[in-house]
């Protein structure tokens, strides 16, 4: 899809709404955004225009709830570029939550900047690649991480 003003604003008016920010504990560096809802085709949109990724395994609260969805744009680079470019439409109670996110951001001493190895989860998450060699390794770990946690799921619920 391709990146337009309007889409921009969709996007500030969506996670103004439903999103929030991500930072991982214990001084670790890793920081993104979040959306958590349950209209899955909605956060599929934000998907296609500012990339991140989906999970679908949550568990509903309660039987009759629907099922919710999380997109996750866990790059901090790009978060940070998504921020300053719907910062001005936000609300002013967000914009502080931003400010914040920003400071964070800033702390943070740069990632080094290493080469890509083709073909593994790293080179998915962390640097982007989209390459068939790290879209495949990253589809096969997480095949093989949803077993695992089906597993324990069914262990916890018997």
């Amino acid at each position: 899809m391709k990146l337009t003003r309007d889409a921009v604003l969709w996007f500030a008016g969506l996670f103004e709404g439903e999103g929030f920010f991500r930072f991982c504990p214990k001084g670790r560096r890793s920081m993104g955004l979040a959306i958590n809802m349950t209209d899955r085709d909605v956060l599929e949109k934000a998907q296609a225009y500012f990339g991140g990724w989906m999970w679908d395994g949550q568990k509903k609260a309660e039987p009759h709830h629907k099922q919710p969805h999380l997109w996750r744009l866990d790059h901090r680079d790009r978060a940070y570029a998504l921020l300053v470019a719907i910062y001005q439409f936000l609300g002013e109670r967000r914009k502080q939550q931003v400010e914040k996110w920003i400071a964070q951001y800033r702390k943070l001493t740069p990632i080094e900047r290493k080469t890509v190895t083709h073909g593994t989860v790293n080179g998915y998450c962390y640097y982007g690649c989209r390459c068939p060699a790290c879209t495949e390794a990253n589809t096969a770990y997480y095949r093989i991480k949803r077993i695992e946690w089906r597993a324990k799921a069914a262990s916890l619920t018997t």
